[in-house]
């Protein structure tokens, strides 16, 4: 959409630019012989053209610079995540890109932590804490595949949950697991796939469940995440991100589930 108002105002612009120049020669052929007023009125209709025409230039090349710019950073992100995704076995490696700011070498370690984690429980652990960060969850629990069954590996905020405990078949985290599909609910009680009495209390009627899927369509786990918050609504940019982090550190997982299985 951005790029479609950038085109248009571009159009406008030039429509506008050539509009005026055809009125001016029209102007400009017009003139009476030795009219000073005249002249002088041309003159500065002229120069105001001129003025016009600088300033849109410098808007429109502004806006396109600017638009080639925060492409340039999301690539150099995008570089950096590939480059440090090839160094699963060191953990030293750090963010070296000297045009990424600080904001977004944060964001960027938060979802390179689990690329450092050098077991299952660990990587659950690194992603949680990056869940917490990025939506405010206070209740997150993850399950990773055991044969037919989903497995606890780790929680956050669950007391009674205890590590290794199996997921319910019937269970709704289970049944998104099996489609590979991602659930996001703002109100348990109304929402079409759901529609049920808050049973278990929750303080926040909103929540997320995100199955942990490779870029292979390899279906390793599904997470939940509960009560955001101050009980406040999950949103779908903080869906999103949640699904980038998982999506990004499942290519670790699957190598230290594949590590797990040879030994």
């Amino acid at each position: 959409m951005k790029k479609v108002f950038d085109f248009l105002l571009s159009v406008v612009v030039v429509v506008i630019v050539a509009f005026w120049v055809y009125r001016l020669s029209l102007v400009y052929q017009g003139l009476p012989k030795n009219e000073t007023i005249a002249y002088v009125h041309f003159m500065v209709e002229l120069w105001l053209f001129t003025f016009f025409l600088v300033a849109s230039g410098m808007v429109v090349v502004w806006i396109w610079a600017f638009e080639k710019s925060s492409g340039n950073v999301t690539s150099d992100l995008a570089k950096e995540v590939k480059r440090l995704s090839l160094l699963l076995d060191r953990k030293d490696f750090q963010v070296q890109n000297p045009h990424i700011d600080e904001q977004e070498t944060r964001r960027l370690e938060l979802f390179l932590r689990p690329l450092r984690a050098m077991t299952p429980a660990e990587w659950a652990t690194a992603v949680i804490e990056g869940c917490f960060v990025l939506c405010g969850a206070r209740r997150v629990s993850l399950f990773l595949k055991k044969g037919e069954e989903l497995a606890l590996v780790k929680s956050m905020g669950l007391p009674e949950a205890k590590v290794g405990q199996k997921l319910s078949f019937d269970d709704l985290a289970f049944r998104m697991f099996q489609k590979q599909k991602r659930l996001f609910v703002t109100e348990i009680e109304t929402h079409p796939e759901i529609a049920r009495p808050n049973k278990l209390g929750y303080a926040s009627h909103s929540f997320l469940i995100v199955p942990i899927v490779t870029y292979q369509h390899e279906a390793l786990g599904v997470i939940n995440l509960t009560e955001k918050e101050n009980a406040a609504i999950f949103t779908s940019a903080e869906l999103e991100m949640v699904c980038h982090l998982v999506t990004i550190a499942s290519y670790r997982l699957s190598c230290l589930l594949r590590e797990e299985e040879e030994k």
